[in-house]
């Protein structure tokens, strides 16, 4: 389950608080920016760059979003924003 703090961006920032949106899923890898699913279920796991604007409805559509542990945690959201802010 995402953490209060998290949730609370998710809201404001990917228009939902459960952080369903394809860059908070744990099948997706970034590289330089790039965004990928690795789940071989999923029908978006074609080797293609999700874009941010598609992550809703990826991770809505392909039936396989779990959210990343990183966002459960609002030590992790605390650290994130700590280490941006230097």
């Amino acid at each position: 389950m995402i953490s209060p703090k998290w949730s609370e961006l998710a809201k404001n920032w990917l228009g939902n608080n459960l952080g369903r949106h394809c860059h908070w899923c744990k099948y997706v890898k970034s590289k330089e920016g790039e965004v990928r699913c690795t789940n071989k279920k999923s029908k978006f796991c074609d080797g293609d760059r999700i874009r941010g604007w598609d992550g809703l409805y990826c991770a809505k559509e392909c039936g396989f979003f779990e959210l990343d542990d990183w966002y459960t945690d609002d030590k992790n959201y605390e650290e994130y924003f700590e280490r941006e802010e230097k």
